[in-house]
């Protein structure tokens, strides 16, 4: 994941199945120190934010922790936050009345959540799946802070993070595992956008409970991955998969926006929407 640092470094953060995160300046195109070491086993899931207005990192791999690093001083903030009893599979950073947070997603079956500032639990575990969870993004619907996630269950769901509590019965329509969630507007309404192993891509409103449209049917093999951002002011979705192919998709028509992007020869496992000059 990119992001700058307070002296407007641009930088990169990565983890990988080498048990470490590391950090890149992409000015120089080198790491910015050495690399951040510390997970006994792979890492699966970083995110980028802000801590007191010094620039983290939050990783969650394989030794069933999550860690929150000073990309400033490049080490650790305080010690790892553990509570997950499984591999962690997934990470996202948000804001709990203020004050920042993270929400982890593991193959125990739970999410946690964590106050970044105490480096403590925000409590008990988010707990509803009955199998793997895959993915979990953060947001808010009428001003409350919200994680939605994704996993091997085929189900969606959303969790209120004021009260720890799921908002509701989850959003099923999912034929297969559930690997990946974003969530963003439309038309001023929340949504959340899933993508499974059912080949389809699935958007839901987040207010009425409900898919908005029908599956978008694209993909002929898992997707892996979404991400929501927005093209010419209209609302869209990315999406990748074992098709070896990113569609795009444009969320008030609720179709695709032209063919594939066609040129990975495996598996796409992310995908990410921004600017270029």
């Amino acid at each position: 994941m990119s992001m700058r640092t307070p002296n407007t470094r641009p930088i990169v953060v990565s983890g990988s199945h080498d048990a470490t995160v590391r950090v890149w300046d992409l000015d120089s195109r080198g790491p910015l120190y050495e690399p951040l070491e510390g997970h006994k086993g792979k890492v699966n899931a970083v995110a980028v934010g802000a801590l007191h207005g010094r620039p983290i990192a939050v990783s969650g791999g394989n030794d069933n922790t999550v860690r929150v690093w000073d990309l400033d001083a490049g080490g650790l903030v305080y010690e790892p936050l553990q509570g997950h009893h499984g591999n962690v599979l997934a990470v996202a950073i948000g804001e709990l009345h203020g004050r920042p947070i993270a929400v982890s997603a593991s193959d125990d079956f739970t999410l946690w959540g964590w106050d970044l500032d105490a480096g403590e639990s925000l409590g008990d575990p988010l707990e509803g799946h009955n199998n793997f969870v895959n993915a979990v993004a953060v947001g808010e619907l009428h001003g409350r802070p919200i994680a939605v996630s994704g996993g091997c269950d085929k189900l969606v769901w959303v969790w209120d993070l004021a009260v720890g509590e799921p908002l509701g019965e989850p959003l099923a329509g999912h034929d297969d595992w559930v690997n990946a969630v974003a969530v963003g507007a439309l038309g001023g309404h929340p949504i959340a956008v899933s993508g499974g192993n059912d080949n389809t891509v699935r958007v839901w409103d987040l207010e009425a409970r409900e898919p908005l449209g029908e599956p978008l049917a694209g993909h002929d093999d898992w997707v892996n991955a979404v991400a929501v951002g927005a093209l010419g002011g209209r609302p869209i979705a990315v999406s990748g998969g074992n098709d070896r192919m990113v569609w795009v998709w444009d969320l008030e028509a609720g179709g695709r926006l032209g063919g594939p992007l066609v040129g990975h020869d495996d598996w796409i496992t992310a995908v990410a929407v921004g600017e270029a000059p």
